[in-house]
């Protein structure tokens, strides 16, 4: 009987001795980083993904499963990582929608026919954001010029001058524009009283200011809304009968306000 026991004594010895690692530790550690340190002293490192009551599946990095046996594992631990960038974060380095400006440009403001006038413009670049632009404004195609004067305007009655715009940056390809404008024009009338015929002319210097919104397209099409105030001052204001043009009558000049609206139709050239 000693002998027996004696035996069964080295048995009991001779087996390997581990603990058993809980269930709710495994079942933690599912999908997450993992070291599993196995009896023989070797690890195995990779993400967790399966739990059985025998055995455990771990994947590496490359990508291969390995299966290690529960009773092989002598402890196990979990791996922290930094956490991946939000995707708002990501964003932010993403590159902007956007195309450098072009060298020049031409647009047309079909709005002026119902105001004063409708302007054709072309502008060049001469800045980081800048355009000057020589322009040309129709006085007498104007529905509230012709009002004003009485319709007795001359329709080839014109302004010209000079713009400057400057373009302001958006998060996206479009711009926020400002800027002013000088215009000097001549408008010619005529009419007739009770018993002839006259002709004349004003002189005209036009002041104003503009700011609005510019949509740019990938066909360097553009668009722009906005408005525009500033004052118009008449230098001179003469005429005379048709039948004696070699006596000029002057009349008192005045000073007017002037603003409206912009929506003008463009194309841009160049880099």
């Amino acid at each position: 009987m000693k002998r027996l026991f004696l035996c069964s004594v080295l048995i009991v010895c001779a087996l390997p001795l581990h603990a058993d690692v809980p269930d709710s530790v495994w079942n933690a550690l599912v999908d997450r980083e993992v070291v599993v340190g196995k009896l023989d002293g070797s690890r195995v490192e990779g993400t967790l993904i399966g739990v059985a009551d025998t055995d455990i599946t771990v994947m590496r990095e490359d990508g291969r499963l390995v299966t290690v046996l529960r009773s092989e594992v002598e402890d196990v631990r979990g791996v922290s990582r930094a956490p991946a960038p939000a995707a708002t974060e990501q964003r932010e380095d993403a590159p902007k929608q956007d195309y450098p400006l072009g060298s020049s440009y031409f647009l047309f403001d079909p709005l002026g026919f119902l105001q004063v006038g409708p302007v054709l413009e072309y502008g060049f670049l001469v800045g980081t954001d800048l355009y000057v632009a020589p322009r040309i404004r129709l006085l007498g195609l104007g529905v509230v010029s012709q009002a004003l004067s009485g319709w007795e305007m001359k329709a080839y009655s014109l302004a010209a001058g000079i713009g400057v715009t400057r373009m302001f940056p958006t998060e996206s390809a479009n711009r926020v524009y400002g800027g002013g404008t000088v215009e000097f024009g001549v408008s010619w009338y005529e009419g007739e009283d009770s018993w002839e015929s006259w002709e004349g002319n004003t002189g005209l210097l036009i002041l104003s200011s503009n700011a609005g919104y510019q949509w740019r397209y990938p066909s360097r099409f553009f668009l722009r809304f906005g408005g525009f105030a500033g004052v118009g001052i008449e230098l001179w204001d003469r005429w005379w009968y048709t039948d004696d043009p070699d006596e000029v009558y002057k009349e008192g000049t005045a000073v007017y306000f002037v603003f409206g609206l912009q929506f003008t139709l463009g194309w841009e050239q160049g880099d």
